[in-house]
């Protein structure tokens, strides 16, 4: 719980429009932060009432580790007696991925090709190699699989990861999507016969 801060009409304007706001920050926030940037304002004001969402970018201290948060944070201020008062924040992380990928041996990549179901009636996970770089697209979206293992990969965009699984002879069997709450999801692969197709698909939408 914080404390509540009251702001002036003219504070509260310097508040939205200047990005220079570590020290107010600092001085609301539960959370202990080496430096913030905030920016990216989207302002609201409903009489008495003003809603205002930005993006932040958060850096702690860890020993030898700078560990970076990007968010994005909600406040609702309401006027009272002339003056602005903090009543609420709510904030959350957006998905960042800061993995790094390893050096694995590409020509494993052939046995990942295929096409995957998550569920019936989902676009399907047509996993295809191009210029010896593995790609996933569901529907007209691709990502590039950036590997962690030699058998495990993530894309930028997402914070999840997915590890493919064999059967006892080697044969890629499908995936498992690993949420980043610790929740997994276990995909099939929907056809041994997709390679060509997938290959084939994978050229035209990327040529």
């Amino acid at each position: 719980m914080w404390q509540m801060t009251a702001f002036s009409a003219p504070m509260m304007v310097n508040f939205i429009r200047k990005p220079n706001l570590s020290n107010t920050l600092g001085s609301c926030s539960p959370i202990t932060t080496a430096r913030v940037n905030p920016r990216d304002y989207t302002i609201h004001v409903y009489g008495n009432t003003a809603v205002i969402n930005f993006r932040l970018t958060g850096h702690e201290q860890f020993t030898d580790a700078d560990i970076i948060s990007e968010q994005r944070q909600t406040e609702t201020y309401i006027k009272q007696n002339g003056s602005w008062l903090l009543v609420a924040r709510q904030w959350g992380n957006l998905p960042v991925n800061f993995r790094k990928a390893v050096a694995v041996d590409a020509s494993v990549y052939r046995d990942f090709v295929g096409e995957y179901e998550w569920r019936p009636g989902d676009d399907l996970d047509v996993v295809s190699v191009k210029d010896g770089k593995l790609w996933s697209r569901f529907g007209k979206d691709a990502d590039e699989y950036l590997p962690l293992g030699s058998d495990t990969f993530f894309v930028k965009s997402d914070l999840g990861s997915v590890t493919f699984s064999r059967d006892a002879e080697g044969h890629v069997t499908g995936y498992t999507y690993h949420r980043v709450d610790g929740q997994e999801i276990h995909v099939r692969r929907s056809s041994e016969h997709a390679d060509k197709h997938a290959a084939n698909d994978h050229e035209a939408v990327f040529s």
